[in-house]
């Protein structure tokens, strides 16, 4: 990606928040003739900043900052060990029920217990969440350290924003 669109995916960033914070205040306010119309007004202000941008909906933007996101993720982290569905303690799961939860494959001949399949930067859904609902280190379920994803460089922005 480049620093032009990563550029503009945080400047919209921006115009959502000021968004968010404009619907936020309508809602401090009691229902009043009106209202409906001044969703329509931010609404619209939100998606002609973001068309300004260069994007041509809310979905696309959208879409756009989860690719920044993954990106991120994928520079700023590396996975180490093995997910093996906590065979070491006969399946009883030791993790973080987030993080059992994660686990995107079905048991298999070769696999006989559910595992998160690796490298987890090919499953980028399933590293933002496990990062952003568990965190660095979800697994200490064997003596290599179980599965896990180690920060190896601090990222520049925030890739839990959505």
């Amino acid at each position: 990606m480049s620093q032009h669109t990563k550029e503009q995916i945080l400047a919209g960033r921006q115009a959502v928040d000021a968004y968010r914070q404009a619907h936020s205040g309508i809602h401090q306010k009691p229902w009043h003739k009106g209202i409906s119309e001044e969703h329509t007004l931010i609404l619209n202000e939100l998606s002609g900043k973001l068309a300004d941008l260069g994007f041509g909906s809310l979905e696309e933007f959208f879409e756009a900052n989860k690719a920044l996101n993954i990106q991120i993720i994928r520079e700023c982290y590396r996975e180490e060990g093995f997910c093996d569905g906590c065979a070491r303690f006969g399946g009883e799961r030791k993790c973080t029920e987030a993080s059992w939860n994660t686990r995107a494959l079905p048991p298999t001949a070769e696999h006989p217990y559910k595992h998160l399949p690796m490298p987890l930067s090919d499953y980028p859904e399933a590293a933002l969440y496990w990062l952003d609902k568990i965190g660095d280190a979800p697994c200490q379920s064997d003596e290599r350290g179980g599965h896990r994803l180690i920060k190896v460089e601090e990222p520049d922005i925030d890739w839990r924003w959505h």
